[in-house]
């Protein structure tokens, strides 16, 4: 799996805990979820209504999805879903690029974001010297060369886990929000220098069971762009997680009850063995992982917090 194993197309059940099962999967397959078949304990919970799952068993309102007119692919809601992924989500983006560049300015509350990109300053030593200076007689600013500002506790390569998705009775705008927090932060941080790697997470608790699933989507590798619409349209927007997002569920190892399964937090204390698990089967190290938040006040906090607990602000 270290060996850039994860940037191929697989789908791997690791059933490492008895009750409780992770499940990590490649971008390239989360976006073909629909050719795969659902497990065979789970696809009783397989309702269609006009081409979509439906873990309610009733129809869906378009709202419990949300495309935007110019998101929908006639009323086909797995084809806009689609489209969604191959193209971007662009609404999305902008709203997330809008509180990104607060924290790379400073224009918001919590001030700007540490930035650790190369700048160049003047010392007593250097690449380079000012003849004026030195005549001068400023030795001790003479020379100069790039210096990157000290990084946060977790040098400048920093591994974000984003929380996405929830529970059938939240609406698509509180799903936005809970995508939003980790999107945010990665955006932020990229352009202030950090490489940043990304993964989408899922945590599902059996009903009647409490038996938990860890689902996994490997989404960015240092080094590779940070495309805002394309993940915007991952892991904040409803129509994407209530079809393809509910199909990896349906591959779960386990059993997850009627609707699916409880959607939960995945900083949770009961998940911190899947945390270990995880950050040894994708190799990145240590996950980084906002807080759970279904509202623009609980998104703005989870940032708040986050920052402030790595030394990033």
């Amino acid at each position: 799996m270290k060996d850039r194993v994860y940037k191929s197309d697989y789908s791997i059940k690791l059933h490492n805990y008895e009750h409780s099962h992770l499940v990590v999967e490649s971008f390239e397959s989360f976006v073909r979820s629909f050719d795969r078949d659902p497990a065979r304990h789970n696809s009783g919970d397989l309702w269609v209504d006009e081409g979509a799952p439906d873990m309610r068993g009733k129809t869906p309102s378009e709202g419990w999805y949300e495309f935007a007119k110019e998101d929908q692919f006639g009323k086909d809601i797995i084809e806009s879903a689609t489209r969604l992924l191959d193209r971007g989500w662009e609404a999305g983006a902008k709203r997330i690029t809008k509180m990104s560049d607060k924290l790379t300015t400073g224009g918001g509350p919590l001030g700007a974001v540490r930035s650790i990109k190369r700048k160049r300053r003047w010392k007593d030593e250097g690449d380079e010297l000012c003849p004026d200076r030195l005549h001068a007689g400023k030795l001790d600013v003479a020379w100069s060369g790039p210096e990157r500002n000290s990084p946060g506790v977790f040098g400048n390569a920093v591994n974000i886990g984003i929380q996405f998705g929830g529970n059938c009775s939240l609406s698509a705008e509180q799903l936005f929000w809970n995508g939003a927090a980790g999107l945010v932060i990665a955006d932020a941080l990229s352009s202030q220098g950090y490489q940043v790697s990304i993964v989408g997470l899922s945590g599902v608790e059996v009903c009647d069971t409490s038996d938990l699933s860890l689902n996994v989507i490997v989404l960015k590798d240092f080094g590779e762009h940070l495309s805002v619409d394309s993940l915007a349209s991952v892991v904040c927007h409803a129509g994407v997680f209530r079809t393809f997002g509910f199909m990896t569920r349906f591959a779960s190892p386990i059993r997850l009850s009627g609707g699916l399964g409880r959607s939960t937090d995945v900083t949770c204390a009961s998940l911190k063995l899947h945390r270990r698990k995880l950050e040894e089967v994708i190799g990145f190290g240590k996950v980084l992982i906002p807080k759970a938040a279904y509202s623009k006040e609980a998104c703005e906090a989870s940032i708040e917090e986050f920052l402030k607990e790595n030394n990033l602000i």
